[in-house]
């Protein structure tokens, strides 16, 4: 019993983290967006954000805790 209280503590705490990671990613792509750098720049940076998140809410979506995913998401 105090096992499963543990683990469930410790899931819990992953996704916290998760979505907390999930949040920043999304600021740091929103803050290049609104940036002055160049468009090639910004793609290749998007790119690997993209990807970062999809990754996360992939992660979030099969763990239960996120209910939709983006489309760009769903798609890849």
């Amino acid at each position: 019993m105090f096992k499963k209280v543990l683990k469930q503590i410790a899931f819990n705490a992953r996704i916290s983290k998760l979505f907390a990671k999930r949040e920043d990613l999304l600021t740091i792509k929103e803050a290049a967006r609104k940036s002055g750098m160049n468009l090639g720049a910004f793609e290749i940076m998007s790119r690997v954000i993209d990807r970062r998140i999809r990754r996360i809410e992939s992660a979030l979506f099969l763990a239960g805790k996120l209910h939709t995913l983006r489309f760009e998401t769903a798609v890849a």
